[in-house]
């Protein structure tokens, strides 16, 4: 597959970079702790991750944005493994690094990584702050078609885990799919079915990245 073949071509990168601490050797670390993530292999994923943190902190200011990036992974890689807790910490500790560097990208990756973590240990009201902080953001920073649709979909079906009946958990999707236009939230709605769970809903969709 495509994860196997990144996978591949990241080893191989990593075996050509010189073994001494840099910027690119952190960010080939924390390229393929994010490919294990994925693959839900998060043991191996954490401990690549934390090598990349190592080795980016080594390096110095020039590799923040790989121990940042690496910082999210493990972050997820605890969160849906054994101390999601703590993986809340990492990711509001990603968060703050990625607003340091100014790196759009990984702090909207880190908001829709911890509105689903928050998700997964129940904090689903806390869940869906996140979701509507990073849609303001996005706002403010002209980035709300490629990022706040998303954020909306998730602060979406976390709202309807709160509703207590199915008229109004659709009620509520439909009126996010109006404002979002969202492809994620779309597929919620038509493809999925209420499972009779106390939520009236059924259970979310997890997401990562």
């Amino acid at each position: 597959g495509d994860n196997d073949g990144a996978l591949a071509e990241f080893r191989r990168a990593l075996e050509l970079i010189p073994g001494t601490p840099s910027p690119e050797r952190a960010g080939v670390l924390a390229a393929i702790a994010q490919v294990r993530m994925l693959e839900g292999t998060f043991s191996e994923a954490g401990r690549y991750a934390r090598e990349a943190i190592d080795v980016a902190t080594a390096a110095g200011p020039a590799a923040t944005a790989a121990a940042t990036h690496a910082t999210t992974t493990l972050g997820v890689s605890l969160g849906w493994g054994q101390d999601p807790e703590a993986g809340v910490r990492l990711l509001r500790d990603a968060r703050r690094m990625a607003e340091e560097i100014g790196d759009l990208d990984e702090l909207f990756r880190v908001f829709a990584n911890l509105t689903t973590v928050l998700d997964l240990v129940g904090r689903r009201s806390e869940a869906v702050a996140v979701a509507e902080e990073g849609i303001a953001i996005a706002r403010r920073h002209g980035q709300e078609a490629a990022y706040g649709n998303f954020l909306r979909g998730n602060a979406a079906e976390h709202d309807v885990l709160r509703v207590d009946d199915v008229p109004r958990a659709i009620d509520v999707l439909r009126r996010r799919l109006e404002s979002a236009h969202s492809s994620y939230l779309r597929s919620f709605l038509w493809g999925r079915r209420p499972s009779g769970e106390a939520s009236g809903c059924g259970t979310s969709l997890p997401w990562r990245a």
